[in-house]
């Protein structure tokens, strides 16, 4: 905790540092702009300990997972860059028997809308902005007995927000070496990102005229005042340039799952584990 609570100062300082120093931004010097779109489907993993049963029986409550996105990028020919994202994670709901009672998992939905600039020097760039995470979960109809034994609904469902798991972060991106050589990024709530599994991640990328391949590790987070939880997960990309478009997909394993929970570990060779996704580039 202390190491982070030290990177988010470290960045809000390169932030201010930002402001001062970034080039005017006005229609006669953008040079470029992007609009990425991205989509991706996976499952939702709790694990509990049997209440059945001694020892490693495991009782697993799976359920739907969608996530979606879209991030607006400028680039302008002195070097600055700003733009603004919206990624929106759905959690259906579920519940599994477990000896004696329901495991549950509401329907939960986070959306993240974010903000951000920087300044890209070529051997590397560096954006930093902030992000809202929201969290909503579904509450259940609720029913009352009557005297004469017949139910009354007391509440309707609805979906309502959850300030304990709300709260507005720092996100940033570095680049390392040029964007058309291989580079490194490390991504926090950045460009193309699952808000469950892969908020905090670093990838290494190799471009090759219209072929692009990536490889990237997240790793996890855990709740603070300061920063979402997220999982562990490996997962690959590839896209192809159909100018002015890029098309690309995707597809990443979890590995560890504490943004899950449950009081059980996921096993790491689960079909449940895998995810798979679709991206597109629009460039101008």
């Amino acid at each position: 905790m202390v190491i982070m609570n030290f990177i988010k100062y470290i960045i809000i300082i390169i932030y201010l540092i930002l402001i001062n120093c970034r080039p005017a931004y006005s229609s006669e010097n953008l040079s470029d702009a992007d609009l990425l779109v991205h989509s991706e489907f996976g499952s939702f993993n709790r694990v509990y300990r049997s209440k059945e049963f001694a020892g490693n029986n495991k009782t697993f409550l799976t359920v739907p997972m969608y996530n979606a996105g879209v991030e607006f990028h400028y680039r302008t020919i002195n070097g600055g860059t700003f733009g603004a994202g919206y990624v929106q994670a759905k959690i259906s709901g579920g519940r599994t028997y477990n000896y004696d009672y329901y495991e549950e998992q509401p329907e939960t939905g986070i959306s993240v809308p974010y903000f951000f600039i920087g300044n890209d020097f070529n051997v590397m760039a560096f954006e930093v902005g902030m992000s809202y995470y929201l969290t909503f979960m579904e509450l259940k109809e609720r029913y009352y007995f009557q005297p004469d034994g017949s139910k009354e609904k007391d509440k309707h469902g609805r979906n309502y927000f959850t300030n304990s798991e709300s709260f507005v972060f720092v996100n940033f991106m570095i680049r390392f070496l040029p964007e058309k050589s291989y580079h490194i990024k490390i991504r926090f709530g950045r460009e193309r990102f699952n808000i469950v599994d892969s908020l905090f991640n670093a990838a290494l990328i190799y471009p090759k005229k219209n072929h692009t391949a990536e490889i990237y590790l997240s790793w996890p987070t855990g709740f603070s005042d300061y920063l979402p939880e997220s999982n562990l997960r490996v997962g690959i990309c590839y896209s192809y340039k159909f100018k002015p478009v890029t098309i690309g997909l995707s597809a990443g394993y979890l590995t560890s799952n504490p943004r899950g929970g449950g009081d059980g570990n996921m096993p790491i060779f689960n079909k449940n584990n895998f995810s798979y996704g679709i991206y597109a580039a629009i460039f101008r």
